[in-house]
């Protein structure tokens, strides 16, 4: 393992400064729950780490006006219990407690796990399903100016396996996303080969709502770990809008899912026992969050309002 050094940032500014120091390769330590794992494995190599887990900014969670603001070093487990999340985003909370590991839950950040971009990651699917906005400091000018602060869908930034679209010496900040309203529901399901320390093998992120006749008035599908970064299902979600709920609808669904992931990602060894999983789930996700039966809708709006 080489040796590097280290260095503790106290605020955005200093953060960047740091990062972009001249004459020096310099890495950002948030959780560290990725990092390591490379750097023990040899996969990278850095003149020093800049840790970034106590700048204030980066750690709240809070409203900013209408929408929610979660801080890119804020854990998974200040995540899983933080009422403004239970309350507005509950499945971002299930996909930090996927985890199932108090010492990954304890040190992960949603700002890292954005960052390293993988494949099978549990939170961007739902900030993806979310529409959030991630908020970005990149330096500009000579070394010590202050930042510029960019804002940039978190779909626009994943752009493959352990691929992402952060400007160099840039730093993620935050999230943004509008709370869902009390009438749409939200599930995350993931499927692992284990219950604990389970890498997905394919998750799904998803939000339904009805309009007071039933109907579906909107529906947001995402895929993660089965694709290359996760997919905003646009077309399996063009084909629900406007129709009522029903077992036949929903299997439909899940074949057209099914035949973009092949179509995307073509055969390989694993593809039959992936496409018919992700049909199955497509089917389950769209269950919980466009009930069948009138009643079950009532109920889990009762159920978000305590």
């Amino acid at each position: 393992m080489n040796s590097f050094g280290y260095v503790r940032a106290d605020s955005v500014e200093e953060a960047v400064a740091l990062l972009n120091a001249p004459g020096l390769t310099s890495r950002v330590l948030a959780g560290g729950t990725d990092l390591m794992v490379a750097v023990r494995a040899g996969e990278t190599s850095f003149d020093r780490v800049v840790d970034i887990s106590m700048i204030p900014a980066l750690r709240r969670i809070e409203m900013n006006g209408a929408r929610l603001r979660i801080g890119a070093a804020v854990t998974f487990s200040e995540i899983m219990r933080h009422p403004l999340i239970l309350q507005g985003a509950r499945f971002l909370a299930d996909a930090t407690h996927s985890v199932r590991t108090m010492q990954v839950t304890n040190a992960a950040t949603l700002g890292g796990n954005v960052a390293n971009a993988a494949a099978a990651a549990d939170t961007p699917p739902v900030l993806v399903c979310l529409d959030a906005e991630a908020i970005i400091a990149t330096p500009q000018g000579e070394h010590g100016s202050a930042p510029l602060w960019e804002r940039a869908p978190v779909a626009s930034l994943l752009r493959g396996h352990l691929k992402h679209a952060i400007p160099a010496g840039g730093l993620l900040i935050a999230f943004e996303f509008d709370p869902l309203v009390p009438e749409t529901r939200n599930t995350f399901l993931k499927l692992g080969r284990r219950n604990a320390l389970t890498i997905s093998r394919i998750n799904i992120a998803a939000t339904g709502r009805q309009d007071n006749a039933g109907a579906i008035a909107d529906v947001r599908l995402v895929a993660g770990a089965c694709f290359s970064r996760p997919r905003r299902a646009h077309e399996v979600e063009a084909m629900l809008r406007g129709q009522p709920p029903s077992a036949a609808l929903f299997a439909e669904a899940g074949q057209l899912m099914m035949r973009l992931m092949v179509q995307e990602t073509g055969q390989r060894w694993s593809t039959e026992y992936k496409s018919r999983a992700l049909a199955a789930m497509v089917e389950e996700a769209l269950e919980n969050v466009l009930p069948l039966h009138p009643e079950m809708a009532t109920e889990a709006v009762r159920e978000s309002m305590r």
